[in-house]
């Protein structure tokens, strides 16, 4: 069971990396595309609040992405090193990354048949398992 709580560890911090650089990207695309439109539409038109409105919704959803995605690092790490706060953290993000197909969806699923296992809980409840 070791094995497979450090596979998932790995897994959390390979998956949170490369969805915050992903998430970076899309966003600095996306930001710098609506600053080109800016520059072409009239002042004072519906389209102007509605650009401000996507760029707006954009950047929060991006913000509250990356919060999941840090947590998500952290959670690896403490699995990494049998923290048993990461258990509890790392069963939440499953539970989100479900809806994350098809990646998250596998992640999730792998994460919860872990995690939810009789011999994690275990694993977490001692009071530290890399020297047994």
């Amino acid at each position: 069971m070791r094995q497979n709580v450090r596979i998932l560890g790995i897994l959390f911090v390979v998956y949170s990396l490369l969805a915050l650089a992903y998430g970076a990207v899309g966003f600095g695309v996306l930001a710098l595309t609506g600053f080109h439109w800016l520059h072409y539409i009239r002042p004072s038109t519906i389209l102007d609040v509605n650009i401000f409105t996507l760029g707006l919704s954009n950047l929060l959803l991006w913000a509250f992405m990356a919060v999941i995605y840090i947590l998500g690092i952290a959670a690896g790490v403490g699995l990494l090193n049998f923290r048993p706060w990461a258990r509890v953290l790392a069963l939440v993000l499953c539970f989100i990354y479900l809806f994350k197909f098809p990646l998250g969806t596998a992640l999730g699923i792998y994460g919860l048949v872990v995690l939810f296992s009789a011999a994690a809980a275990r694993l977490f409840s001692t009071p530290n398992p890399q020297r047994t």
